[in-house]
């Protein structure tokens, strides 16, 4: 996947990558560049979907979550239908994750512990709360108990290069700081207030009182609810 701004600056890397066999995605962040204005936004999608379809046939596409931003690119699809433009699949609206496991590189951590934007509600399996390692995740997947998955990786964190893998560990671990203090404010709120958790449907909801969840330890967590969307950043 591919962001538009990438595609129209360096277009011969995603004729390379498709010369390998590879589907090509648009990796669309069109809210944010449009600052939530929904009209704006579908016309930037449309322009740099075509400048996609000037290389390939993108036939999916996947949001890209900015946890600077107040805005959540997906949510264009409130208003709008891309299957209107030939899309037939977005990974976070398009995928049932009760049956599907969920894995992302996110903060060089597959457990979602530093996932703010690209969440999903509901994962079939709670084990991933535990995973330490990439081993854990190829442990899994040699176990054979999982009949699906989907995941989601950034090629910047797999370098073969020492100096470039040096540099994205030391500034992932800097942004995963700056994750937590955000997720930290989601949670207390300027005015005292609380998170917002996403059930087993993907649906969001406040807790009660008595309901606290787990942000990077200490606190108890209610049982398969995985705190998902943070309302003071949406």
């Amino acid at each position: 996947y591919f962001t538009g701004m990438f595609v129209e600056q360096s277009p011969e890397s995603v004729e390379l990558v498709m010369g390998y066999g590879h589907e090509i995605g648009y990796h669309y962040e069109v809210l944010d560049k449009a600052k939530g204005d929904l009209e704006k936004a579908i016309k930037i999608f449309e322009a740099e979907l075509n400048e996609f379809r000037k290389i390939c046939d993108v036939k999916t596409i996947c949001m890209h979550g900015n946890p600077l931003s107040k805005w959540v690119n997906k949510d264009i699809w409130k208003k709008y239908d891309f299957r209107d433009f030939g899309i037939i699949g977005e990974p976070y609206l398009s995928i049932d994750y009760t049956r599907v496991l969920y894995l992302t590189d996110t903060g060089r951590k597959w457990n979602s512990r530093f996932s703010v934007k690209d969440v999903v509600g509901a994962n079939v399996n709670q084990a991933i709360e535990k995973m330490k390692s990439t081993d854990d995740v190829i442990r899994m997947i040699n176990e054979g108990d999982i009949e699906q998955m989907c995941i989601l990786a950034h090629p910047e964190r797999w370098s073969d290069g020492f100096g470039a893998w040096l540099k994205e560990l030391v500034w992932q671990n800097v942004k995963n700081v700056g994750k937590a203090i955000l997720v930290r404010r989601a949670y207390y709120g300027k005015e005292g207030g609380r998170v917002c958790l996403c059930d087993d449907a993907g649906d969001f909801y406040m807790p009660t009182d008595e309901e606290t969840v787990t942000l990077f330890g200490g606190r108890k967590r209610r049982k398969n609810v995985y705190y998902g969307g943070f309302k003071n950043l949406l």
